[in-house]
């Protein structure tokens, strides 16, 4: 069977925080989806898509914190544990 591009494999990571970004995720967890050492995932991931993955994870969490700020009644402690933050500090 031929081993996949490592792109593939960035990308099956950067679904993984799409799917999962309201769970707790590190980096460890994601460089395993993409099949290689946390060390070259973070390198990778950055040069493929132009931020490290805590970055792009922080993104997809504010994105997601944004649209219910916007389209929900939620307090905004209950948005940031929602969105997968540990507290309101953090968000």
């Amino acid at each position: 069977m031929p081993e996949l591009p490592l792109a593939r494999h960035l990308l099956r990571a950067r679904d993984l925080a799409d799917a999962h970004y309201d769970k707790p995720l590190d980096l460890a967890e994601l460089a395993r989806a993409a099949h290689v050492s946390e060390r070259h995932f973070s390198r990778s991931f950055r040069r493929a898509y132009g931020e490290t993955p805590y970055q792009y994870l922080l993104s997809r969490r504010l994105e997601r914190a944004r649209h219910l700020l916007h389209t929900t009644d939620m307090q905004v402690g209950g948005i940031c544990l929602e969105v997968g933050f540990a507290s309101v500090g953090s968000f």
